[in-house]
């Protein structure tokens, strides 16, 4: 049975050589009654045994017993209480304002308990697929935050139940605001030069159309041959940052490819390319 349920047994007193007295009936536990608590001679009485909710999950022998007079006659009844418990894999998520993320729930049963075990949240961010589990078994559950959420910890209270049983487990879910992206452009002052001249390459960083001063900025030029040469700058006031690549009289010629990336603390980094040629 259950943590919280009732069962019921038959008690059978027999007699033994025309036996007529008054036999009463005990148990040594407090969850068993009997009806009726005595017997004359022979009989049945009906044997109720009411577990306590929270009663942990386990086998559980009571004794009971029948007394008349200086007679006293035990047998035993062993009690088969079931359960089941809920846990989540991982139990604490971090999403960003307006994403989603995952957790295994898992239903992990006791002492044979099969029943089907219904899952909800203390919050409507959460679903689960499936929403009940026949133990054991296990449930996905997505926490979608929306994207109005400021950033903090939102613990969310996951629940299984299953008749009289109910138990619970806490997920905490970190919700961070999105970092922003940052937007690079990249360009020479022309697309072709010619061998000695000077190659100026602007990079420029933006957000939403906002300048960015003070990001961090590299720029690699490749050759035709395959070999880089590497440059680090920072942009001014107007999110510019100024490269000036100076080209041999015997640079190779043909194409040359600009990479740029940018960072700064607090964006999401970006790069770009662009190719000029030397003739």
């Amino acid at each position: 049975m259950i943590t919280g349920g009732s069962a019921t047994a038959s008690v059978t007193v027999s007699e033994l050589n025309d036996f007529t007295d008054t036999v009463t009936l005990t148990a040594s536990k407090s969850w068993v009654t009997f009806s009726p608590s005595s017997i004359v001679g022979s009989g049945t009485s009906a044997m109720s045994v009411n577990v306590p909710a929270g009663t942990t999950a386990g086998t559980y022998s009571i004794t009971v017993i029948g007394t008349s007079g200086s007679l006293s006659h035990p047998t035993t009844v062993n009690v088969n209480v079931q359960d089941f418990t809920i846990s989540t894999s991982p139990s604490t998520l971090t999403v960003t304002s307006g994403g989603s993320a995952t957790s295994t729930v898992a239903i992990t049963t006791f002492d044979g308990f099969t029943g089907t075990v219904t899952v909800g949240a203390s919050s409507s961010w959460a679903t689960f697929n499936p929403s009940s589990v026949a133990a054991p078994g296990t449930t996905l559950m997505t926490v979608t935050v929306p994207a109005s959420t400021v950033t903090g910890t939102y613990p969310i209270t996951v629940t299984g139940s299953s008749g009289s049983l109910s138990h619970s487990t806490t997920v905490n879910v970190n919700v961070q605001t999105p970092t922003p992206p940052l937007s690079v452009t990249v360009k020479t002052d022309k697309s072709s030069y010619s061998r000695g001249q000077t190659v100026s390459i602007t990079v420029s960083v933006t957000n939403g159309g906002i300048v960015i001063q003070s990001a961090s900025v590299s720029v690699r030029v490749k050759n035709p041959g395959g070999s880089t040469s590497t440059y680090s700058a920072t942009t001014d006031v107007k999110g510019n940052a100024v490269i000036k690549y100076k080209l041999s009289i015997l640079a190779q010629r043909g194409t040359y490819t600009v990479t740029s990336t940018t960072s700064k603390t607090g964006y999401k980094s970006a790069s770009a390319t662009i190719n000029f040629s030397v003739k």
